[in-house]
This record gives structure tokens, C-alpha cells and sequence, in this order.
């Protein structure tokens, strides 16, 4: 059986705040719903949620920079705006996605202990 939001073992083992006092209800859901959803253990799901609005935040920040320079020359601002997506996707996004597949490789690892596939049969099976 999975615990309670806020009372994994390590938050408790670092001293943190024990019960997550800054999360409110709605964000409790969210977290429970990725831990039924993916397999995630409460910290895997409370890292991807912050993985998850992380992006989001910094995406909206983004599009926010774009509308303050909607008065630039159209060709100015198409080539500000491909520059910048290609940025914000090596920069960012890139990190993010494998900040995320590093959380679902773990659940992989976690539920498939001994691996999965072929690869991982030995020769003489």
C-alpha cells in the first residue's frame, strides 16, 4: 500500500516539512492521480509534477516575451521566434524530458527488476 501525500520516508528522513504544508487540495489529487497513473512512488510523482509545471511556467514566460515584441518587423519577429524556440528546446525542454524519463525509468526498474525484452535474457535461454 502506497502513503499518504506528505509522509514519504524520505521527506521525513531530511526533515522536511513532514505533511507538504504548501500543497493544497487540488495539487494532493494531482499527485495521487500521477502515482495511480504511472506506478510512481510519492516522491517520483511530486518531482514530475514539479517537472510538469516547471515547463509550463517557463513556457508561458516565454510567450509572454513574444507578445511584448509583437510591434518588431514580421521577418524580425519570425526569426526571434524560431531562434527562441530552438533555444528554450535545447536549453530547457531537453532537460526536462529527461528529467522525466529518468523518473519512468525508474518505476521500469522498480517493477522489472531482473529487466525487460530480449536483451536482457542471457544467451543460453
Amino acid at each position: 500500500m502506497r502513503s499518504s501525500v506528505g509522509s514519504s520516508e524520505a521527506s521525513r528522513r531530511d526533515g522536511d516539512v513532514e505533511h507538504y504544508e504548501w500543497m493544497n487540495d487540488q495539487v494532493r489529487k494531482e499527485i495521487e492521480v500521477l502515482q495511480r497513473t504511472y506506478g510512481f512512488d510519492e516522491d517520483e510523482a511530486l518531482a514530475y509534477w514539479h517537472l510538469r509545471h516547471a515547463g509550463t511556467l517557463l513556457l508561458a514566460m516565454r510567450r509572454t516575451e513574444a507578445s511584448e515584441r509583437a510591434e518588431e518587423e514580421e521577418s524580425t519577429r519570425l526569426a526571434r521566434m524560431i531562434h527562441g524556440r530552438a533555444q528554450i528546446e535545447s536549453n530547457v525542454l531537453q532537460h526536462l524530458s529527461a528529467l522525466r524519463r529518468e523518473l519512468g525509468d525508474r518505476v521500469l526498474r522498480r517493477n522489472y527488476p531482473e529487466g525487460w525484452g530480449t536483451t536482457h535474457k542471457s544467451l543460453d535461454e
